[in-house]
This record gives C-alpha cells, structure tokens and sequence, in this order.
C-alpha cells in the first residue's frame, strides 16, 4: 500500500503533467437531456474578428546562461531532486539562499513580495521577505498540503486535504483561510451546488485541482466545476449571497480558470460552441465567426459577463493551458498548441488590449510547468520537464529584447519576487 506521502506526490506530480497533456479537448456529455445555458450571463458578441492575422510567430533561438548581469529580483525554486529544498536565487548577485524543505511544490507559493511555503521538517507555514527574511512561522496541521494564493495582504489560502486514519483521502479538499498576522483561520469547505465529485484523482483545475475551488482574492465569488446527471458545466457563485451568478456548458470537466490579481474576472480556455451527442448546441458566446476547431480564452466578470479574448480558432485547431495573468492585467502567457504546425506546445503571450497573440516557438514537450511572469513584466520563465527522461529546464524569454535563455537545468522555478 502506499504511504500517505507517496500516493500523494504520485497523485501531485499526474496533475502536474496534466497541465499540459490534458488539452481539453471536446468530448461526448454523459446523459441524454442536456440542459440549456441558463440566461444569467451576459454575453458579448463581437462585430468582427479582431485581427485578420490573430497569431504571429516570433520564433526565438535558446541561449544556455549562467549569469543575469541586468536582470535584478529573486526567482524562488522548487529542488525535486535534492531533498525538495525551497530556495531563493538573487539575480543581481548570483546567490542561491536555501530556506527549508516542502513536502509537494504546491506547499510554495509567492507574489512579487514574498513566499510562503509549508516547511515539512517544522510542521510550519513559514512566510519569508524577498531577500530571505523571515516574517511570520505558524503551525501547520499535518493536513495542510497547498499553498492556494494570497488572498490580501494577510490572509493566506490553503488547501485542506481530508486524509483518512489508513492514509487515503476523500476528495476535494476544504480551504483554509489563515490570517497570518493574528495566527487564527477558518476552515471552508467546498459544498456548493453540483460541485464535481471524484474519486480517482482530480479533474484537471490548474492550481485548485485538489480544491477544484478558485477563489477570487476578495473571497466574495468562487469558481469550481461542476456535473449533473447529464452535462458538465463551469460555476461562479457568489459567496457571501449564496447565489448562482454565472454557469457555463463545457464538453467536461476539465477546463482550469485563473483569476485576476485585482478579482475583477477569470480566464478560462474553452470551445466558443460545442454540440452534444443528442444534437444541443452550447454557446459560450454568441457571434458568427468562422470555427476550425479547438478552444479560445475567454475572460469572465466577477458579475458573469463574458469576453472573448481570442480568435485562434476562426483559422487554426488551438488548445490553450496553464495561463497566468502578468501584474497589470493586460497580457496572458500560456502554453499554446496549433494543431497543424508541427511546433506541439510552445509558450505564447495575449495582449488583451490588442486581442493580438505572439507564439515564441519555444517548445514545452510533453510536461511542461506553470509559467512565471517578472515583477516588470518583461519577462516570462516557465519550467519544461522531459517526461523521457524526467530532466528539467527552465526557459527564460525577454519580450521586450526578443531573446530567450535556458537558466535552470534542475529546478523548477515557481515565484520571482521584487527585492
């Protein structure tokens, strides 16, 4: 039988691998009387494609690199290999500062100030400043498995894994909200309507895949997906009024979301317009442009309305993954896949300003990692993982210069900090 810790981090490093190898592709809903859309959202219907050219190639060449002598903040690293050590990397100096060991790479999580992750030797959630300070130490229960997000500037989310007295666990976990100032937390726990229940492993939700609950930092609306007896959809429920606000048909269950840093709206990746087995048809939007096939990212309101932010599938077969807003808001990176261009997936950049989409060429093979913006957003990194050979490297790409470096070879970057 496996030991809580080993069945854990099988199960961790499957979801992990699923941010790419899971493109969310349509499939057939169980069921034969699919529901409709409900009314609640409103819908943008866009007057025309956005741009006659949606995506342009900027294929960029890897450069290994030892050294950044004009790149300045801390890059925070996840060491697999050596005893799963957390560590600060200072650009402008050079130095590596190891602050303790995680359990799981999700037990680390920073923002552009700080980290916090939960130290497995000390029992502890422990939150440290950029240059390695340490701020706050708070006991940690055994439970406590996933730093989730911040929710301000003193409440932390935590993912609350339900383990039983033989080891095994009942999903999804419960969210805790810690307010490290004061030490004291709430435990929520995820009963909202039709919530998808699982039992074999996690549906496929980015970073929330064990809570399959992404709060917004304002903790007043959560996203989560959900299943009837015959459809699939995606929530948003407002919190504190216990309320349906938005509720979106998807082909299954797997579609992550990723909110804002200012609450305002999330990003999903979906097709604009699915038909089921029995001939109903679902639109994330209304509109008559073309469609080869494939997702599109869509932006949706804290109040339910819908944006579509691309328009790759009017020309190409595209799948979208592991998006992550950058700190103004106003561009995406992500992992894209056109289906007829031989490049597989390679990271690519939104500018939701101009809905104009840049793919760098940069390949993610077959297990590529969250992706990282810089403090300045000037720059992406995004950690590849070689499921042949379970090597690692991490790609850095300057979208300002154009150039892109190779700067880990066996470690995974997770955070980069201001100092």
């Amino acid at each position: 039988m496996l030991t809580k810790k080993s069945m854990f981090r099988k199960v961790m490093l499957a979801a992990l691998f699923a941010v790419i190898t899971c493109s969310c592709s349509p499939i057939t809903t169980p069921g034969d009387n699919a529901n409709p859309v409900p009314t609640s959202l409103s819908r943008q219907t866009p007057t025309s494609v956005m741009d006659n050219s949606p995506l342009q190639y900027n294929c960029l060449q890897l450069v290994s690199i030892q050294s950044f002598p004009n790149m300045k903040g801390t890059i925070a690293t996840f060491d697999e290999v050596t005893n799963n050590n957390i560590s600060l990397w200072f650009l402008d100096k050079g130095e590596e500062l190891i602050l303790g060991r995680a359990e799981l790479l999700n037990a680390a999580f920073s923002t552009d100030r700080k980290i916090a992750y939960i130290d497995a030797d000390r029992q502890e959630v422990v939150i440290l400043s950029a240059y390695g300070e340490e701020l706050t130490a708070l006991p940690a229960s055994k439970n406590w498995i996933e730093i989730l997000d911040w929710a301000d500037e003193e409440k932390l989310l935590i993912s609350n894994m339900p383990f039983r007295n033989d080891g095994s666990w009942y999903p999804p976990s419960s969210t805790i909200i810690l307010d490290v100032a004061s030490g004291k937390y709430q435990e929520v726990f995820p009963n909202y309507p039709g919530i998808y229940p699982y039992t074999s492993g996690p549906p496929n939700f980015g970073r929330y895949s064990f809570s399959i609950t992404a709060y917004d930092r304002t903790l007043s609306r959560v996203v989560y997906p959900g299943v009837t007896l015959t459809d699939y959809f995606i929530a948003l429920w407002d919190v504190p009024n216990h309320r349906e606000v938005a509720r979106i048909q998807l082909p299954s269950s797997h579609f992550p979301s990723q909110w804002k840093s200012d609450g305002s709206s999330f990003i999903i990746s979906a097709p604009p317009s699915y038909t089921d087995s029995k001939g109903n048809i679902y639109n994330i939007i209304t509109g008559q442009e073309p469609y080869v096939g494939g997702n599109e990212l869509f932006g949706i309101t804290k109040n339910g309305d819908v944006h579509r932010l691309s328009y790759l599938t009017t020309k190409y077969i595209a799948e979208e993954s592991a998006y992550a807003w950058s700190p103004s808001g106003n561009l995406v990176a992500f992992w894209l896949k056109i289906d007829n261009d031989n490049l597989g997936w390679q990271l690519a950049v939104l500018n939701t300003e101009t809905g104009k989409i840049t793919a760098y060429c940069v390949s993610g093979g077959d297990g590529s990692l969250p992706i990282i913006w810089s403090p300045d957003e000037k720059q992406i990194i995004s950690t590849i993982r070689n499921i042949d050979n379970n090597k690692l490297e991490s790609i850095l790409i300057n979208i300002n210069e154009n150039t892109a470096f190779v700067i880990q070879k066996s470690k995974i970057v997770f955070g980069w900090m201001k100092e």
